[in-house]
């Protein structure tokens, strides 16, 4: 399986506290929504998180026939979990600041739609995984921000799961991601902006605009029914 792909969330009956570590499993999705408000409790820290996993949940578990609306309510959901503005701000570096107002947000509601379509190509068909939500809560180098730190891998076989850990910020709107390390340690966001820097580079923010969205139809077209 693909890393991303090892991402999945299931039953939070057992959700009664965060003593001792959390294992999910894929086999109940009806699971409610966490809040995450702008209370320091570890259950408003790690909402995002749980969140997260939830609609990736339901998404493997929905027989999937339009592709377009359920990105649409994915990114929704996301927007809620992830701090987007500041995700591409740190991608993208430098540059950022010299863009127009109508560029910045040309940029992200197409980074806003690459990143839900590829959640749903990497999730719509994926089954059989599960995750644990470790115990405490670690604070980050920087000031204020706090680390989750999950591991996530076949239900069958926990011993060798992946360890994706999550950095989050506190904002108006309450905690929010503001990046994912991937092996526990690998920033998506410095392997975006690797990605990212040689078109900025060579055709700026329209450039990159072109690109994501040329992502997100291949996505689209590869999970059409």
């Amino acid at each position: 399986m693909k890393l991303y792909r090892f991402i999945l969330l299931s039953n939070l009956t057992a959700f009664v506290g965060f003593n001792s570590s959390i294992t999910l499993h894929a086999k109940n999705t009806a699971i409610p929504a966490v809040s995450s408000s702008a209370v320091d409790s570890e259950t408003s820290i790690k909402a995002p998180v749980i969140n997260l996993y939830r609609i990736l949940s339901q998404l493997q578990h929905t027989q999937q026939t339009n592709p377009d609306q359920e990105i649409t309510t994915l990114k929704r959901i996301l927007t809620n979990c992830y701090d987007f503005p500041s995700i591409l701000s740190s991608t993208i570096g430098y540059r950022y600041d010299s863009f127009s107002a109508n560029e910045k947000e040309q940029l992200l509601q197409a980074f806003k739609e690459y990143t839900a379509a590829r959640y749903y190509s990497s999730f719509a068909k994926e089954k059989g995984t599960a995750f644990q939500i470790l115990p405490n809560i670690k604070n980050a180098s920087t000031t204020g921000d706090k680390i989750i730190k999950t591991k996530v891998g076949d239900e069958n076989d926990m011993g060798s799961a992946t360890e994706i850990n999550y950095l989050l910020r506190k904002t108006p709107q309450g905690w929010k991601i503001v990046d994912v390390l991937l092996n526990g340690h690998i920033s998506q966001i410095a392997v975006q902006h690797g990605d990212f820097s040689s078109t900025l580079a060579k055709n700026g923010s329209q450039g990159l605009i072109e690109i994501l969205n040329k992502k997100t139809q291949s996505f689209k077209v590869k999970n059409n029914p």
